[in-house]
């Protein structure tokens, strides 16, 4: 189980990079910045399957493909497009505290869909995880929300989208990985990488041809320069080896565990943005994250009775 633990805190640290990326691409909208991590993601998943894992794309393997094609879709477009939206509508704050929420979502689903674990075991663990983040008031991209209560809402619905996507994808993921002994976790992430890319290619064209932002991919600008190497960063580290690391994970604990692990994606993104922006939290803030990792700590005091995945 502790492997299992360490792979899990490890891949929320290389999701934690991608909340600070947009800080260095102020020209560029948030949808692009995405489309960007989740090419680099799937380009270089599809490459490698085709060159060394030829085998994967036989007719053996034609359910798996299918499982990965929505699989991936709730995973990356559906989840960043709602989380993006809820910042341009509803605001940074809202929609970053509606996005930390998944810590708690996935660990409720998670138990409900499985029933690992009595639910009086979780709430107090959730219930601090949940006083730290609002503590903390955990910020994402700078954005401007629009002040309409229409907006707002709409922002709001896009969000819970997002939350309800990314949720769903961790719980059957877990699920999907655990049932599935013939399939090797490595090799699903470049599956549902390589499913990813056909997506940002269709949604990347239609956005391509109606921004028009766009005339600046025709020269290669030093903005230019920096948006490639983030999208190979992100969607190497942050995307790729991040799937790599929370499928190890995820087969070897309990989603219940794996969903309050996820906490550490918050605290991770918090000291990155304190890193760059050069500054210190404030003793509510840090008060905050003490919370968050006293949730986590209880949780796992809580639930280490189950035997070892």
């Amino acid at each position: 189980m502790i492997s299992g633990i360490l792979f899990t805190i490890a891949a929320c640290f290389c999701w934690g990079l991608v909340f600070v990326t947009p800080s260095f691409l102020k020209g560029f909208h948030p949808l692009e910045i995405a489309l960007g991590r989740f090419f680099v993601y799937g380009l270089i998943s599809f490459l490698f399957l085709l060159l060394k894992k030829r085998e994967l794309f036989s007719k053996k393997y034609l359910a798996h493909w299918k499982k990965a094609a929505y699989l991936s879709l709730f995973s990356s477009v559906l989840c960043y497009m709602g989380t993006v939206y809820n910042m341009k509508y509803s605001g940074p704050t809202i929609a970053t505290l509606v996005f930390a929420m998944s810590p708690i979502c996935i660990s409720l689903a998670g138990n409900w869909h499985k029933k690992e674990y009595p639910f009086q075991k979780l709430y107090l663990p959730l219930a601090l995880m949940l006083a730290g983040i609002l503590l903390a008031k955990f910020k994402g991209i700078d954005t401007t929300a629009d002040s309409s209560l229409g907006l707002f809402l709409l922002g709001m619905f896009f969000g819970l989208v997002g939350l309800a996507s990314w949720t769903w994808f961790a719980v059957a993921n877990s699920h999907f990985l655990k049932e599935n002994k013939d399939v090797s976790v490595d090799n699903w992430a470049l599956m549902l990488g390589s499913c990813t890319l056909l997506q940002v290619v269709l949604v990347g064209s239609i956005l391509f041809t109606s921004l028009e932002s766009s005339v600046k991919y025709y020269t290669f600008s030093p903005e230019i320069q920096s948006f490639v190497l983030l999208s190979f960063i992100t969607g190497t580290v942050s995307t790729l080896l991040a799937l790599f690391l929370w499928n190890h994970g995820s087969k070897r604990i309990p989603i219940s565990l794996a969903g309050q692990l996820m906490i550490f994606e918050v605290i991770f993104a918090l000291i990155l943005i304190y890193f760059v922006e050069k500054k210190l939290p404030t003793l509510l803030e840090l008060g905050g994250i003490v919370l968050m990792i006293s949730g986590v700590l209880i949780g796992f005091r809580q639930l280490r009775a189950p035997a070892q995945a």
